[in-house]
């Protein structure tokens, strides 16, 4: 039996679906796919290792308990990435 991989693209939707339904596990698989890059991208924006993990962990929250308002107009990695570009304005 083959299984075959889907763009990460296609993953994310599948995924973010199925977090929106109330899949705990769906939603950590999308955080797993992302968080190094995001923590990539805060630290570029900070500068600070320490504050580059607050903004993650503030956009990791913002992300979860705005699951309801992702309406697939963006890719996840867009959503998650404007996200952790406003809580870095914020911090």
């Amino acid at each position: 039996m083959t299984v075959e991989m889907g763009a990460p693209e296609s993953d994310d939707a599948a995924a973010m679906r199925r977090a929106q339904a109330g899949d705990e596990f769906a939603f950590e698989e999308i955080i797993t796919r992302h968080s190094g890059r995001l923590y990539g991208l805060a630290l570029y924006l900070c500068g600070q290792p320490s504050d580059a993990e607050d903004i993650l962990q503030e956009t990791l929250l913002g992300a979860y308990e705005a699951l309801a308002s992702f309406e697939s107009r963006s890719s996840v990695k867009t959503w998650l990435s404007r996200i952790l570009v406003r809580q870095a304005a914020r911090h």
